[in-house]
């Protein structure tokens, strides 16, 4: 099964990079993070840092939304079995996707402005995150982001053997113009 996933993901990837393209100008070095940090201690929540495990996951879904056009969790994967994938097993994990907002500060308002999504970047066990925006001219949004947040992996990248936990995921979506 999980070699299915991985070759899901891998098809998944390529094809998303047809008519999309990555944005140079997208938060994966760390305003992202600090943007949220401050948001997270505004309530009384630690700081989050980029982990780039995590970003490679939120580019793949952003990438994926942005190939179909359609914004949803499940277009590259559900989040649980696409960070099972890359090492990040039985942690608590949160996800939120956006399309049509041109900033990253228009998707963190949207973002803060919608319950669920609020959920996910409140997080208290939420320690890394990561996050994508991929440029999709011609299709519906033109704009589509996923942020992925998640606790500190125990022991080999959350394995099930060390953290004893079991999985927990939030969902949200978010559309802007």
């Amino acid at each position: 099964m999980k070699s299915l996933v991985t070759a899901c993901m891998a098809l998944l990837a390529s094809v998303a990079t047809v008519g999309a393209k990555p944005n140079d100008k997208a938060p994966g070095d760390g305003g992202a993070a600090a943007l949220i940090s401050r948001y997270r201690a505004a309530h009384g929540l630690g700081p989050v840092k980029v982990d780039p495990i995590l970003t490679r996951a939120a580019r793949q879904q952003a990438q994926a939304m942005a190939a179909a056009g359609v914004l949803s969790h499940d277009i590259a994967g559900g989040l649980n079995s696409r960070l099972r994938a890359v090492g990040y097993a039985n942690v608590p994990m949160a996800e939120n996707v956006g399309a049509g907002h041109r900033s990253l500060q228009a998707a963190m308002e949207s973002w803060q402005r919608s319950p669920g999504h609020q959920a996910n970047l409140l997080m208290s066990s939420a320690t890394r995150v990561g996050i994508a925006r991929v440029d999709a001219p011609g299709k519906p949004y033109g704009v589509y982001w996923a942020l992925v947040l998640a606790a500190e992996p125990a022991g080999p990248r959350g394995s099930a053997e060390a953290t004893g936990r079991s999985p927990f995921s939030g969902f949200g979506f978010s559309f802007g113009r």
